[in-house]
């Protein structure tokens, strides 16, 4: 089975942060992983990763800008669109694709780099519960009636209990090639264009790979911030994601599938990034970031008590990012 390629950076561990105690409202929350991360983008864009701070350098993981709600960029992608939540939302480009003056590139292998997030650091512990992690994201389709095949991979990768990558989980969207002013995503544990395909009705891992099933795509035909959900538990021993979009401020999922990845719970870890392993969508609009422990079965979910708040670097520990593009 092909996996979207990464490129291995070593990182140099635990760079230092000042942290406070105390709660902010739309601040960047982060607790020792597996805890709660949240970056809402109201007044930085910490806890997230482009090739100005990635420590690869240009050209690797796109750009990652803070915009005002309202943010008007001359008509192109999503212009003038209030934010998820609060005043602030963040705009990704991409870059280090085959022809960055093409938009979108030529269409075959050129997968194009664009931000993460480590969500507040890597973790080698599976909560008890199991965790999710979630992004919002503005679905523009009168855009979509006029750019057919422009995709973004949104991906939550997992760690082993050794602190190493295990698998990636990919939402794999794209407009409408027929140009019917709509968005195609499904669910896979594939990225980019050699490894997916927004319409697919029966991506991998499917029926070969029991339980899973073919899952057919969500066509979605209105505009509007969409929350991307990835949630992580334990299913009898076994390692289950389920998929959810929903519509910002609906409580009733467009969509919702589950991977089984048969990976023993017994080697599971906890979270690695959260990553746009392909972005063809220039100034796509995203806002709200989190991951948040789940609480176990017939246990309450304690009320939030005051936090870390990171206004430096976040702490990492010593290993390797392992970013995604092709193989």
């Amino acid at each position: 089975m092909r996996r979207s390629r990464h490129v291995r950076r070593a990182l140099i561990g635990g760079a230092a942060v000042l942290v406070c105690t105390a709660l902010f409202p739309r601040g960047v929350l982060a607790d020792a992983p597996p805890g709660p991360f949240f970056q809402g983008f109201e007044t930085d864009t910490t806890g997230w990763f482009d090739s100005s701070n990635d420590g690869a350098g240009p050209g690797t993981a796109g750009s990652n800008t803070r915009e005002p709600s309202g943010y008007t960029n001359g008509g192109a992608y999503a212009s003038g669109i209030a934010s998820a939540a609060g005043g602030f939302h963040a705009r990704i480009n991409f870059d280090g694709c085959a022809n960055d003056a093409v938009s979108p590139p030529a269409p075959a292998m050129n997968d194009c780099s664009a931000p993460f997030t480590r969500w507040g650091g890597y973790s080698a512990v599976f909560p008890v519960g199991g965790y999710s992690t979630s992004l919002d994201i503005y679905l523009d389709t009168a855009w979509a009636a006029t750019h057919t095949d422009y995709r973004f991979d949104w991906d939550s990768a997992i760690n082993d209990n050794s602190g190493n990558f295990l698998r990636d989980f990919v939402f794999n969207a794209g407009t409408d090639p027929l140009g019917t002013g709509s968005f195609f995503v499904n669910a896979s544990t594939n990225a980019g264009r050699g490894s997916s395909f927004p319409e697919n009705t029966c991506p991998s891992p499917g029926p070969t790979s029991p339980p899973n099933t073919c899952r057919i795509p969500v066509q979605i035909t209105s505009s509007g911030w969409y929350t991307f959900t990835h949630t992580f538990r334990n299913d009898a021993g076994q390692l289950a994601v389920d998929f959810t979009i929903t519509a910002v401020g609906s409580v009733t999922p467009v969509a919702s599938w589950t991977i089984h990845s048969g990976d023993a719970m017994t080697g599971v870890g906890g979270n690695r990034f959260g990553a746009f392993d392909n972005d063809e969508i220039a100034d796509l609009p995203i806002d709200d970031s989190s991951r948040t422990g789940q609480p176990a079965q017939g246990v309450p979910d304690a009320p939030w008590t005051p936090a870390l708040l990171v206004v430096g670097a976040a702490v990492l520990p010593l290993g390797v990012l392992r970013r995604r593009r092709s193989a």
